[in-house]
């Protein structure tokens, strides 16, 4: 079943007990830049999938030859967004929901789009795809401080790789390593 919210289509497909959701920005026009009607849209998509039990991964894609342009240029020039930037309030969801979420990158990434991939979970993009912010080539200061600082920084307890449950195998283990390293052994 499509689920049709302004730009944002949601869908659920799979087996009853093991779900794939899957979130398309459909606004190819505009390079898929949301507008605060597509960021409340998807972020109510979210919502409406959080506490499910079925649920097992998202797909986050874009309709088009771009994945996302981030925030609507026309909104922000605006000021349509107020003092606090829902895009990065998005991201905060996005990085904190409780099952994997896949991008796939179908094209370019542009600006808040850019943070919006680095929320996900794991990134997948198609051959020739380039991934920029533009305002960082103009020396102007942009706002990555939400995904960028995480995917930057060591997993901790914190991390919601920490909130997701363990699998039955068991935590994995990191191989053995030798005590001596390559640069250590002599040629004698």
């Amino acid at each position: 079943m499509i689920e049709i919210r302004g730009m944002i289509e949601a869908t659920l497909d799979g087996p009853p007990d093991a779900l794939v959701g899957r979130i398309v920005l459909n606004r190819p026009e505009a390079h898929n830049a949301l507008d605060r009607a597509g960021i409340e849209a998807f972020g109510q998509v979210l919502a409406d999938w959080e506490g499910r039990d079925d649920l097992r991964a998202v797909l986050l894609t874009g309709r088009g030859r771009s994945f996302c342009a981030g925030a609507s240029l026309g909104e922000v020039a605006g000021g349509g967004f107020g003092g606090v930037n829902p895009l990065t309030t998005l991201c905060d969801r996005l990085d904190a929901f409780p099952v994997p979420v896949v991008a796939g990158l179908n094209g370019g990434v542009y600006g808040g789009g850019v943070e919006l991939a680095l929320a996900c979970d794991f990134r997948v993009g198609v051959e020739g795809m380039r991934a920029f912010v533009p305002p960082a080539r103009l020396g102007i200061l942009c706002e990555p401080r939400s995904s960028l600082p995480r995917r930057c920084s060591r997993p901790d307890s914190s991390t919601r790789s920490s909130r997701r449950p363990k699998s039955k195998a068991g935590p994995r283990r990191s191989p053995a390593r030798s005590p001596r390293s390559p640069r250590s052994r002599s040629a004698a």
